[in-house]
């Protein structure tokens, strides 16, 4: 099992959903939505006899959710949250640099108006910056307005620090809250939609948050490597954090990447609309 399988079924005996294949989309969904849609990479079964959503949540499969990008093109993404530690995603971004390979960043957006910087920095080398909120906020139990201010102002935070208005298009949202196999929250979706942005999950994380954000001994680092290498395929969207574990096993994850002919691009490049 995937660490984040593990977590998924977790969060939704936490909502109270039974295990279940989902087949009933909302009905305000607009069917256009739906055509051609890429499938999400459910984090469980679901059994339509037994399955009940909680209030305001909807069941979605399109692209308003994205889990993951073409799996027939030798193209990954590479994606790195948060920025607590600002070393940490300089880091990361030398490592990229150095490999010649382009990444996506999501920071806290209050964490780039501290580190206004490194985010043009990031920006002016070809990396992309999507949103993480700005407060780093819970987006399962917001009401549509409080989400849209997150977006907002971690949106205007780059805007600053970039000195242009950036074009970013997707919101991710911290620890996966408000997303969870194909049942979204529905303020978030609705918010995300009428800003512009998608939906912005993964499907291969590191799953590095389980040793803590300072700890980094070498077998958890073969850990974390493990768990992003043995779950690459084409199209792979990586979940990793700017913590020292995760930071410590970048180099040898993008190697792999790069030895096993996959292109990592960016979020913004692979699958901005």
């Amino acid at each position: 099992m995937r660490i984040e399988d593990d977590l998924s079924r977790r969060k939704l005996l936490k909502l109270g959903l039974a295990t279940a294949t989902l087949v009933v989309v909302d009905a305000v969904m607009p069917s256009s939505l739906l055509a051609n849609a890429p499938m999400p990479n459910p984090a469980v079964e679901q059994n339509p006899a037994t399955y009940h959503l909680p209030e305001n949540w909807i069941t979605y499969q399109g692209p308003q959710v994205v889990w993951h990008g073409n799996k027939n093109k030798p193209k990954v993404f590479l994606t790195m949250d948060d920025g607590w530690d600002p070393s940490n995603m300089e880091k990361a971004l030398k490592i990229a640099n150095n490999h010649g390979i382009k990444m996506t960043f999501c920071p806290v957006g209050k964490l780039i108006a501290r580190d206004k910087g490194m985010y043009k920095e990031i920006i002016s080398e070809g990396h992309d910056v999507q949103n993480h909120t700005y407060t780093h906020a819970r987006l399962d139990n917001k009401k549509k307005w409080r989400i849209k201010k997150e977006i907002l102002e971690a949106r205007d935070a780059l805007w600053n620090a970039a000195e242009f208005e950036y074009p970013q298009g997707f919101i991710r949202p911290p620890g996966e809250y408000g997303v969870t196999g194909i049942s979204i929250y529905k303020p978030l979706f609705y918010a995300a939609r009428e800003l512009g942005y998608k939906v912005l999950v993964w499907d291969n994380s590191s799953g590095g948050t389980s040793f803590g954000a300072y700890s980094h001994t070498p077998k958890q680092v073969a850990r974390v490597q493990r768990n992003i290498e043995s779950n690459m395929h084409n199209g792979s969207i990586t979940l990793q954090l700017a913590i020292n574990v995760d930071v410590a096993a970048f180099p040898h994850i993008v190697s792999f990447v790069v030895r096993n002919g996959w292109k990592p691009v960016t979020i913004r490049e692979g699958l901005g609309s």
